[in-house]
């Protein structure tokens, strides 16, 4: 069964050739809104393309890739790709690219994949919540010494199929806080996060390297606290 994927913010197309070769997709579509990273990949996919002449069709070890310029997913044609890619970027601009004026319910696409920072998720949870998509898989990365998230949301196709979420699935995640909750990276970001809550309230000096943004509502660092604490283990 044929299944076309594609990768928005492709840079060296090193992802897009992961999933070329992963056996998931039968064609990837490579994006980027910048010529000089789609000319890095334009390089990197030239052994494999070579490769790719050289064998039958039907022996093949991965999928064609074809790369696109083009900003969001606006180089996409409706009914195109079922499975959109979205990496290497903040919860913002992700949801600018597939979520703002339902780009990617008018394109068809039926499953987004996205990784932002693991600091962006509760925001991207609450986004696709609001825009009708529902979280059905998560992991948490450590690369390189960053949190990273990987969130996989399916189109809820009936108001009934939308699963509910509550603060603490918008903040830690509907499956990670259950299903991951002892893993070791997710108790790691617990606690990171919990620092943040509390800095921002004042209860613990300000470090030369924080970037915990603004005290915020008391109310709203309460309930975060409070959902923080309940998850980490003693």
């Amino acid at each position: 069964m044929s299944h076309t994927a594609c990768n928005k913010g492709c840079d060296h197309a090193w992802l897009s050739l992961g999933l070329a070769t992963s056996g998931f997709a039968t064609r990837v579509v490579a994006i980027d809104a910048k010529a000089f990273p789609l000319s890095l990949a334009e390089r990197n996919l030239r052994p494999y393309r070579r490769e790719r002449e050289l064998q039958p069709r039907e022996r093949a070890s991965f999928a064609p890739v074809d790369l696109r310029l083009g900003c969001g997913l606006s180089p996409l044609s409706p009914g195109e790709v079922g499975t959109a890619v979205i990496a290497g970027m903040g919860a913002r601009s992700i949801c600018e690219a597939a979520l703002g004026e339902g780009i990617a319910d008018g394109l068809g696409v039926s499953t987004l994949v996205l990784n932002p920072p693991a600091r962006d998720a509760p925001r991207l949870r609450a986004a696709l919540l609001k825009n009708g998509w529902a979280v059905r898989d998560e992991a948490m990365v450590l690369d390189r010494g960053w949190l990273h998230i990987v969130v996989k949301a399916e189109r809820a196709t009936a108001e009934g199929h939308r699963a509910p979420m509550d603060a603490a699935d918008a903040l830690l995640g509907p499956v990670l806080r259950v299903r991951d909750r002892a893993d070791a990276v997710f108790q790691a970001f617990l606690r990171m996060r919990l620092e943040s809550v509390r800095r921002r309230r004042g209860l613990l000096p300000v470090s030369a390297t924080y970037k915990g943004g603004d005290a915020g509502d008391l109310d709203a660092l309460l309930e975060e606290e409070r959902i923080l604490c309940a998850h980490i283990d003693s």
